[in-house]
């Protein structure tokens, strides 16, 4: 079949008669051609307009990556979740990122300062939970209740650009500035070939 009897069956194949709605749709067909190469030479065009700190933002952003720490606690019948986020940026196609140690704080298990904070938000979350669920404060024995049947559990996520997810691996960790650190942690994710930021 060629291109002719293609266009000659598509009006009867969507409507029938020559008034149709596919009939309408081939006499539209040239604007909207013409539409659609317009937009794109826009684009183009404001493309070409950037800034260079807006054309470097663009050549950046695959290797910017999303942070997310998530931290679980559960004590009886009680369960918390806190979760942290932030950026990061990917400086090795190997998977290493770096960011903000603030940021990461809360799935890092080989500090003792910072199990410390996971505990004590934990507690926090879990107590308040309680409280509202009982619609009055608990009293300091029940408290401690709390705190010694609690567990918790941390994760690290990653989230790149494209929408893939990893789980992150704390390879290097300093403490918040808060705390006398450099807030720096450096994460690394199980992937290959992946954008950096140079």
């Amino acid at each position: 079949m060629n291109s002719t009897s293609i266009v000659e069956c598509l009006p009867r194949r969507i409507g029938g008669s020559g008034n149709s709605y596919g009939s309408r749709i081939l006499t539209a067909l040239p604007g909207i051609l013409a539409l659609v190469l317009l937009t794109a030479t826009v684009c183009r065009a404001g493309t070409s307009q950037l800034s260079a700190d807006a054309r470097r933002d663009l050549e950046l952003r695959p290797g910017v990556v999303q942070v997310i720490a998530i931290l679980k606690g559960t004590s009886g019948g009680l369960s918390c979740k806190i979760t942290a986020s932030g950026t990061g940026f990917l400086y090795r196609p190997d998977g290493y990122l770096i960011t903000n140690g603030h940021v990461a704080q809360l799935a890092h298990t080989k500090d003792d300062k910072a199990l410390k904070l996971q505990r004590e938000k934990i507690l926090g979350c879990l107590v308040k939970s309680a409280e509202q669920s009982l619609h009055r404060r608990l009293v300091n024995r029940e408290v401690e209740v709390v705190y010694s049947r609690m567990k918790t559990a941390s994760a690290l996520a990653v989230v790149l650009d494209n929408g893939k997810q990893y789980v992150g691996e704390i390879k290097a960790y300093s403490d918040p500035i808060t705390t006398g650190g450099k807030d720096v942690a450096i994460i690394k994710i199980d992937g290959n070939n992946l954008p950096t930021v140079p």
